[in-house]
C-alpha cells in the first residue's frame, strides 16, 4: 500500500495541472488499511508523506481496506462511492472529500508514463 500511496504522490506532483488545484491549500490527512498507517500532507502545490505528530492529521482520516485503496489509487473507483457503501470511512468534510476524489482520478497513473518508467529500467 505505502508503494501505491507513494506513486500517486509522484503523480499529484509530477502533473502541473493537477498541481494548480491544489495552491494556496493546506490540508493533512490519514490513510488507514488493514496493515499500515500514512500521513499525508498536501501543502501550497505539493503533496507529501509526513510523520505522525507533524501536523494536526489526527481528525482528519480515511480508513479503507488495501483493495479499495487501490481501486481509488487507480481511478477505477470514486472515493465518495466507497463511503456511500460503506467500503471506507472518513473524518473529512464534503468539501475535502471533493478534494482528494479530484486528485485521486486526476493524478491517476498515466499509462504512458508507467511505460515509460519501465522501458528506461
Amino acid at each position: 500500500m505505502i508503494e501505491q500511496v507513494i506513486s500517486w504522490l509522484s503523480e499529484v506532483n509530477r502533473k502541473q495541472g493537477v498541481r494548480l488545484l491544489i495552491r494556496n491549500i493546506r490540508f493533512s490527512f490519514a490513510v488507514k488499511t488493514e496493515q499500515d498507517e500514512l500521513y499525508v500532507k498536501i501543502d501550497d502545490g505539493l503533496v507529501a508523506l509526513h510523520e505522525a505528530g507533524e501536523s494536526s492529521s489526527a481528525g482528519k482520516r480515511i480508513e479503507v481496506s488495501s483493495d479499495v485503496l487501490h481501486s481509488i489509487l487507480t481511478g477505477e473507483r470514486k472515493l465518495r462511492e466507497a463511503v456511500k457503501y460503506r467500503e471506507a470511512a472518513t473524518t473529512c468534510t464534503f468539501r475535502e472529500l471533493l478534494l482528494l476524489e479530484s486528485l485521486f482520478f486526476l493524478a491517476k497513473p498515466d499509462k504512458t508514463h508507467i511505460l515509460n518508467k519501465n522501458l528506461s529500467k
